[in-house]
């Protein structure tokens, strides 16, 4: 089934430059028609996160798990302390252009 922009693009491929001038346009609307192809199917391969709720949940459980052991079982210094500060400033740096980039964390 053919969609609209498959008609514009099929009577813009009809069209017969007469100048160098017409050519260049032609030229130009091919392009631009193509372009806008990418980008519509960019724009509805990106509508739905790759990251899914439940597994994004599942894994800052495991990180918050991971750092409670952690200061848990180390010694207080602020050594200890300045790492693990450090840690979980990345992890949530990591989930939170996770969900910039790959779409909003819906919950």
């Amino acid at each position: 089934m053919e969609t609209k922009a498959d008609d514009v693009e099929v009577a813009i491929r009809a069209l017969v430059p007469r100048s160098e001038a017409q050519r260049e346009l032609r030229s130009l609307a091919l392009t631009l028609m193509q372009d806008w192809r990418a980008n519509r199917s960019l724009l509805l391969l990106q509508e739905h996160s790759s990251v899914s709720t439940p597994l994004l949940v599942v894994v800052v459980a495991w990180f918050a798990l991971i750092f409670l052991g952690f200061g848990l079982f180390a010694p207080r210094n602020g050594t200890v302390v300045a790492t693990l500060f450090l840690c979980a400033l990345a992890v949530s740096g990591a989930c939170s252009s996770s969900s910039r980039w790959m779409g909003h964390v819906r919950g």
